[in-house]
C-alpha cells in the first residue's frame, strides 16, 4: 500500500557534488542619493555641532559628547553598519536601541507606512563634530565613507529632552531618579559625571551604582529642574523617576477553591531538572515540602502574607498546572527551589527595585538552574524603546544560555495601552 505524504525530490543528483547558493540579493536602491543624503544631512550636523558647543563644559568629559545616528529601516544589518564614516572622524558606537519610525523616503515600490530602524549612540571629540560640519557640505562622492551617507535617516545630538524620562515638573521636592550613563570602556566618564552632579547640589548614591552591559545605573536624589540639568551631561543615556516595583493587591491574586485540594503523595517526576522561582515567599501553613525548598537571603525582611500567598499561587502553578474542575492535582514534573525576594518593604523605600533586582541577580550567579521564573517587575513599561536595568541586567545574567527564563509580562494592568 502506498505511504501517505511520499515526497519526491527533485534534481537529487545535485547533491552528489558541491552547490554554490547564491546569498542576498543584489545591491540595494539606496533610499537617498549622495546629493540628496548629503542635502538632508549637513544642516542637522551643523544644529549638533551648535548644540554641542554650548553645553556646559562641565558635561563634556575630555571635551567629548554623543550624538544619536539614526539608520534607514532598510539598513539595519550588521553589514550595515556606517563604520567608514564613523571610522573617518574617530566616532565609537557606544550603544543603540530599535524604534519605529516613518522615513522621508523608502527607495522601493510598496513600502509599509513605518518600520523598525536602529538608533546609534556615538562619542566623539567636540572638534570632531564640528570637523564634520564643514566637510560634509563640500565631501565629494568618490571619498570612501560618503557611500554610508546613503543609508542613515538623520543625524542629531542626544539632548536632555530626548533623555528625561518623563520631564515631570510635579516633583518641586528633591526625589530619587535613576540615572543611566554610557560608560563602555570608559573609566574617565563615571568621575566627570559625579563631579557635574555634585557642582548642580544633586545627591548621587555611590554605593547603590550597578553597572551592566557598558552602562551605568546610579541613583541620585535630587529635584526635577536639577535632574533636567543633569541630563545635559553628554553620556547620560536615560533619567527618569526611580521605578517601583509592581503592587501585589488582594484584587490582583486569582480566586482560589475553598474545597480542599487532594495533593499527590509522590516525588517529583523528574528529579534532575532544577528550577527556581522568585516571589514572595510561601504560608507556613502550605506544606509543599516534598516538592519545594523555600530558600531566604540573608539580607531579606520580614515576610508579607499577602506576598506570601501570590508566591503560593505562582508555585502552585508551576508544580500542579491549572486546577481542573474535579479539584484534583496532578504529579508534579520536578522539585522547585522558592526564593523569596520580597519582604514588608515601606512604601517609601525608593531602593526596593534595587534590592529585589540585586537578590535574584546574586542567586542566579551563585546557582546553576535551567530554567527560572520571575512574576514580579518594575511598575513602568519596558519596552524595547529604552533600555532599563531590570532587562539589562537580567539579559547579562541569562547571556550563557544556560539558564531559560520565564517573566510575568504585569499584573497590574488597570490601564489601556493608550492611542499608540
Amino acid at each position: 500500500m502506498a505511504r501517505r505524504n511520499n515526497l519526491i525530490l527533485g534534481h537529487g543528483e545535485e547533491l552528489t557534488h558541491g552547490v554554490t547558493v547564491p546569498s542576498g540579493g543584489g545591491l540595494k536602491n539606496p533610499p537617498y542619493t549622495f546629493a540628496g543624503a548629503r542635502q538632508r544631512l549637513a544642516p542637522r550636523m551643523r544644529e549638533a555641532s551648535a548644540l554641542f558647543a554650548n553645553l556646559p563644559a562641565a558635561a563634556r568629559p575630555k571635551n567629548r559628547v554623543v550624538a544619536m545616528v539614526t539608520m534607514h529601516p532598510r539598513y539595519i544589518s550588521k553589514s550595515d553598519f556606517p563604520e567608514r564614516f564613523f571610522d573617518a572622524f574617530g566616532f565609537r558606537s557606544i550603544g543603540s536601541r530599535v524604534r519605529r519610525i516613518a522615513p522621508e523616503n523608502w527607495g522601493i515600490k510598496n513600502p509599509p507606512e513605518s518600520a523598525l530602524a536602529n538608533d546609534i549612540f556615538i562619542s566623539g571629540a567636540l572638534d570632531a563634530f564640528g570637523s564634520l560640519a564643514k566637510a560634509l557640505p563640500i565631501v565629494s562622492e568618490g571619498v570612501p565613507w560618503a557611500s554610508d551617507l546613503t543609508h542613515i535617516e538623520t543625524f542629531s545630538a542626544f539632548t536632555a529632552t530626548d533623555k528625561f524620562l518623563p520631564p515631570d515638573v510635579r516633583h518641586t521636592a528633591p526625589a530619587l531618579y535613576e540615572i543611566v550613563i554610557h560608560n563602555a570602556n570608559d573609566s574617565d566618564v563615571i568621575p566627570a559625571f559625579l563631579a557635574y552632579a555634585r557642582l548642580l547640589k544633586a545627591e548621587p548614591l555611590e554605593i547603590w551604582r550597578r553597572e551592566a552591559g557598558g552602562l551605568t545605573f546610579l541613583p541620585v536624589r535630587a529635584t526635577a529642574s536639577i535632574v533636567r540639568a543633569l541630563a545635559d551631561f553628554s553620556f547620560v543615556r536615560v533619567a527618569r523617576i526611580m521605578p517601583r516595583l509592581r503592587v501585589f493587591r488582594p484584587d490582583i491574586i486569582r480566586l482560589t477553591p475553598t474545597t480542599a485540594l487532594k495533593i499527590p503523595d509522590e516525588p517529583a517526576l523528574d528529579q534532575d531538572s532544577r528550577v527556581v522561582i522568585f516571589d514572595g515567599g510561601l504560608p507556613l501553613n502550605a506544606d509543599l515540602s516534598r516538592w519545594v525548598t523555600l530558600i531566604e537571603p540573608d539580607d531579606i525582611g520580614e515576610p508579607s502574607p499577602l506576598l506570601q500567598e501570590h508566591g503560593l499561587a505562582v508555585t502552585s502553578a508551576v508544580l500542579f498546572g491549572n486546577i481542573t474542575s474535579d479539584l484534583l492535582t496532578r504529579r508534579p514534573l520536578c522539585h522547585v527551589d522558592h526564593v523569596r525576594v520580597l519582604d514588608v518593604t515601606p512604601e517609601d523605600d525608593e531602593l526596593e527595585y534595587f534590592l529585589v533586582l540585586d537578590r535574584i541577580i546574586f542567586h542566579l550567579k551563585n546557582n546553576p538552574y535551567q530554567f527560572a521564573g520571575i512574576s514580579l517587575g518594575p511598575q513602568h513599561s519596558i519596552t524595547d524603546d529604552e533600555v532599563t536595568q531590570w532587562t539589562a541586567r537580567l539579559d547579562e545574567c541569562l547571556s550563557t544560555g544556560a539558564t531559560l527564563a520565564v517573566v510575568a509580562a504585569g499584573n497590574d494592568g488597570e490601564l489601556d495601552a493608550g492611542p499608540d
